[in-house]
């Protein structure tokens, strides 16, 4: 790893997001002299990104000549950085390592396997969140870069994992997909504001209701509960507050 491509990496201007994470895994896995081995399956391991996403940024960068991809005498999976140039050089600012010097001048055949990232070893906590999010994908099937989880949803997820369980929040998602309120459906279809289909609709609590982050919860178990006993529960937070308001008056 070299520390000085990964600072390089970050400090590269007008890169989205994702272009700079591909970038930074890139940097962090490759020798001083701008030349990685990472396969793209590694590249996403490391993000906690989509394939896709992976793989459009490495064209991407490419075309902003910031890598050149190629193969080398030891890897299919090659790629090698525009590495920072020396202060004494007078052609200043970046370059890329002599790609031709590594095909024209192999190094002799070598019996040990070639270099890998040491394996990722994942907390219990970021396996929650990763299966959390993997039920939030399939039930909610968000479509685009809304299916790639963000540092705003990851903290969304760990903050509701500290009052809950990984089953609450999965059982929140799919009650909130089954409420045709939410997902204006139906006689709800022209109901004002839109649909709860992104993670923090679903488990953030509504401070102007006064609510927490477990009521929040623990109102979704609610109506799920209703679900399984064949009840038809009432979605509409305002006109369930108004029922309840007769039936106080009523007694």
């Amino acid at each position: 790893m070299s520390g000085k491509l990964v600072g390089w990496a970050f400090a590269q201007p007008k890169l989205s997001p994702t272009q700079k994470l591909v970038l930074v895994a890139l940097a962090d896995n490759a020798q001083d002299d701008g030349k990685a081995w990472p396969g793209k399956d590694t590249i996403v391991k490391k993000t906690g990104l989509g394939k896709s996403s992976v793989y459009r940024s490495l064209d991407e960068l490419e075309g902003k000549q910031l890598l050149r991809s190629g193969t080398d005498e030891r890897r299919i999976d090659c790629y090698w950085l525009a590495v920072p140039q020396g202060e004494d050089d007078s052609q200043g600012g970046t370059a890329f390592p002599t790609v031709g010097s590594v095909i024209e001048n192999p190094q002799e055949p070598s019996d040990e396997p070639p270099p890998t990232s040491p394996p990722t070893i994942k907390s219990k906590l970021s396996e929650e969140i990763d299966s959390v999010w993997a039920t939030y994908v399939v039930v909610m099937n968000p479509r685009g870069r809304g299916r790639e989880l963000q540092p705003d949803d990851r903290k969304i997820i760990r903050e509701a994992l500290k009052v809950g369980d990984v089953g609450e929040l999965e059982t929140a998602i799919r009650t909130c997909e089954a409420s045709d309120y939410h997902m204006k459906r139906g006689k709800h279809k022209g109901r004002p504001g839109g649909r709860h289909k992104s993670i923090g609709s679903i488990l953030k609590p509504r401070a102007t209701k006064g609510q927490t982050w477990r009521s929040r919860l623990e109102w979704w178990l609610d109506k799920a509960e209703e679900l399984e006993q064949g009840k038809k529960p009432e979605f509409d937070v305002n006109a369930e507050a108004e029922r309840i308001r007769r039936e106080q008056e009523a007694d």
